[in-house]
């Protein structure tokens, strides 16, 4: 895994590193595990449930969580994160707020 990119790989790769999703739902099963509903763009992507999938936390790190669930043909999938202290995926994920 490939935590840390320089700014201007990102550049390249423009949204194959960060597409444009955006928070659906949010639902915390218990005060440390936190699912996450996405929608958005999906069609590119090749999902395998248990795979990992790399979301961008930062300006320049990354991390891999685990798709839970997914519907390509609506562009929505689930995430369930563990939170586990104050590590820059735990804080992002942690502020994740559905915009409804």
């Amino acid at each position: 895994m490939i935590s840390n990119i320089p700014k201007w790989m990102i550049g390249l790769f423009g949204n194959k590193l960060s597409p444009n999703v955006k928070v659906v739902e949010t639902t915390f099963l218990s005060p440390q595990v936190k699912k996450i509903s996405f929608q958005g763009d999906v069609s590119d992507w090749d999902f395998s449930i248990g795979y990992a999938s790399v979301i961008r936390v930062s300006e320049t790190e990354f991390r891999n969580y685990t798709v839970a669930y997914h519907d390509k043909e609506n562009g929505v999938f689930d995430i369930i994160f563990h939170l586990h202290g104050n590590g820059t995926g735990s804080k992002f994920i942690e502020r994740l707020k559905s915009k409804r």
